[in-house]
């Protein structure tokens, strides 16, 4: 246990060296100050979209397991305003994923007709409307209770795999893929029988070094953890292996090999 706490230490020390000096990393530091100011200014309710950001498309240009960290420092899930709010996990998950895949793969929204991805951003409403209101009908919020029924009756269309519940496996998802692991939809209805107020939740998963497929970590908004090794008996790992969570990955479509 010692050694994975000095790894996680190493870890977030590197997300804070990032967040603390962006150009000694190639990011230009005016790309990644606006980003950060942006994504603390921005209503949960809004997505992020990303669309022209130079941020993004730097990041983009990276391996997976350097992106993945860029996002994390950037998103500040600590001390972000967009995040501070008492059910902010599917909102900070979901701005991962979008990032590192696209819009087109997961969205903070589904089309309730298609079960298309959708994603709402500050450019694509009225300028100075508030109220999303009148968008939640036909476009749902894929919140922390929805995404295990959405990933598993949909998510197959646009790429989302299913890692098999009951088997263990030292690297959970493949090399070059990005999980998210969400209460299973037959967990969340037993859970709701017991307590209606019962809410879902959901976090990122991933490898933070592509040469050490075994090391596994996750990122989460819940309790605001940045950057935590996922070791063989996690509850998280004991989760997914008992079906408690399902796991549902997806393969980083960006990045130069």
């Amino acid at each position: 246990m010692r050694k994975i706490r000095e790894l996680e230490e190493n870890y977030r020390q590197k997300i804070k060296k990032i967040r603390q000096n962006p150009e000694e990393f190639g990011i230009p530091e005016e790309d990644f100050y606006s980003f950060m100011n942006m994504v603390d200014k921005t209503s949960p309710a809004i997505s992020l979209t990303y669309y022209n950001n130079p941020f993004i498309e730097a990041i983009r240009r990276k391996p997976l397991h350097e992106a993945i960290m860029f996002m994390i420092a950037a998103l500040d899930v600590e001390h972000s305003k967009r995040y501070n709010i008492s059910y902010a996990c599917n909102t900070y998950a979901l701005d991962i994923l979008r990032a590192l895949l696209g819009n087109k793969i997961i969205g903070d929204r589904y089309d309730r007709q298609t079960y298309k991805p959708v994603s709402i951003g500050i450019k694509d409403i009225p300028e100075g409307e508030i109220n999303l209101s009148k968008y939640n009908n036909k476009y749902p919020y894929m919140n922390s209770d929805m995404i295990d029924n959405w990933m598993r009756n949909h998510g197959g269309k646009f790429g989302w795999k299913k890692h098999p519940s009951q088997i263990e496996h030292p690297s959970l998802i493949p090399a070059n893929s990005i999980g998210v692991f969400c209460t299973s939809w037959e967990k969340l209805i037993a859970e709701k029988e017991r307590d209606p107020q019962y809410l879902g939740h959901m976090g990122v998963i991933f490898h933070p070094d592509p040469n050490q497929q075994s090391i596994i970590a996750r990122t989460q908004a819940s309790r605001h953890v940045p950057f935590e090794v996922l070791y063989p008996n996690h509850p998280v790992v004991i989760e997914i292996i008992k079906g408690g969570y399902n796991l549902y990955y997806n393969y980083y479509p960006f990045g130069n090999y």
